[in-house]
Order: C-alpha cells, then sequence, then structure tokens
C-alpha cells in the first residue's frame, strides 16, 4: 500500500509540473505521431495503418482529435459515423471490431 501511495504522490507531482494539455482536431501531420501512440498503446493489434488514417482524414477532417501537451499526442480519439445497418450487423454478431478497421 505504501507503493501505491508514493506512486500515486509521485504522479500527482509530475502532473502539476507538466504543461497544460490541449484538446485540438488532428492535422494530416500529426498521423504518423497518432499512429505510432496507437501502436505503444495497443500492441500495434487492429490499429489504422497510417496511409488509412490520412485517407479517412482527408475524406472527413471531422474524425480525429487529439490531446497534446505541446507537440507531443498524450491521447487521441476518432470518431467514425456508421449506417444505422452497419451498427445493427455487429450487434447481430456478423463482424467484428476487427473487421470494421480492415474495411473502414
Amino acid at each position: 500500500m505504501k507503493a501505491e501511495l508514493e506512486a500515486w504522490s509521485l504522479s500527482r507531482q509530475i502532473a502539476r509540473e507538466a504543461p497544460p494539455a490541449k484538446f485540438v482536431k488532428a492535422t494530416i501531420d500529426d498521423m504518423p505521431q497518432a499512429e505510432a501512440l496507437a501502436n505503444a498503446v495497443f500492441g500495434g493489434v487492429n490499429t489504422i495503418p497510417l496511409d488509412r488514417r490520412i485517407e479517412r482524414l482527408q475524406k472527413n477532417p471531422d474524425i480525429d482529435y487529439l490531446l497534446k501537451r505541446e507537440d507531443q499526442i498524450v491521447g487521441y480519439f476518432s470518431l467514425v459515423p456508421l449506417r444505422s445497418a452497419t451498427i445493427d450487423d455487429h450487434d447481430r454478431g456478423r463482424w467484428d471490431n476487427g473487421t470494421l478497421l480492415q474495411s473502414w
């Protein structure tokens, strides 16, 4: 328990000393760093390849958002618009998330 408390205390101190993070819309220039973060977090499993990320961002610039601390991406999320039929197919088990990532 003491080790957990010390780790928590240290993480709080680091967070207070770090520059504030900003929430921004992603650009094509951000995509290599976003892909690297996704691969680091998810171990390269079911992550969207760089060329597909860029292609989708060019089609819809409102789908990717980043949390940046200075010039470093520390978090991100993607909003993918799906048709009702696609959501229904997923809910009925006709495909899984990996299949969606490959086709999206």
